[in-house]
């Protein structure tokens, strides 16, 4: 027998208990409505979706649309604006991770070449391959590295312990940009 569906006013649980609690339909409701309007492997679209893992993003929205995501040694005038607005040094893209003032760690992206270091919010970077930090010697071992073997060296500080950390970052300088396909 199938449940009928909550109402509205009992999908979350309110804020008066300082818990919000989502209370929505299951995957297998879902698919059934949209069964009724449209028949296909709703199922399967859902569960392919939010369940699997996948090695990159789903950038078949962008193909269809006309884009393709590739990557440049420059950054845009967006990524520019951004940098010089936040005082930060944003290499996501090549060493996954974002550097504010003084060295100091900002964000460090999930599974990229920092994370895999040991990287972490709190860390400090005292030093790149042997000089004082700045944003500027950051910047030039990055564009140093590229096509290389040797791995950018950092020393890092984090908290009360300061350890040596290499970076294989060979692919110098990447940024995002959305190059146009096709005609439309």
């Amino acid at each position: 027998m199938a449940k009928a569906p909550r109402p509205a006013s009992t999908r979350v649980k309110g804020p008066r208990s300082g818990l919000v609690v989502g209370l929505g339909e299951t995957a297998d409701e879902i698919a059934a409505t949209l069964n009724n309007i449209a028949p296909h492997d709703w199922k399967g679209f859902i569960t392919q979706r939010l369940e699997e893992k996948v090695a990159s993003a789903p950038l078949n929205g962008l193909e269809l649309g006309g884009y393709r995501l590739t990557y440049v040694a420059e950054p845009s005038s967006f990524i520019k604006d951004n940098e010089r607005r936040s005082t930060e040094v944003n290499l996501s893209w090549s060493l996954g991770m974002v550097v504010g003032k003084g060295g100091h760690l900002n964000a460090v992206i999930w599974d990229g070449l920092a994370f895999n270091a040991g990287l972490t919010v709190a860390s400090e970077i005292l030093a790149v391959n042997g000089r004082v930090y700045s944003d500027a010697v950051l910047r030039d071992a990055v564009t140093a590295a590229k096509g290389g073997t040797v791995p950018i060296r950092l020393i890092v500080k984090n908290g009360r312990e300061v350890k040596e950390v290499s970076l294989p970052a060979y692919g110098g300088h990447r940024y995002p940009k959305l190059v146009k396909i096709g005609d439309g």
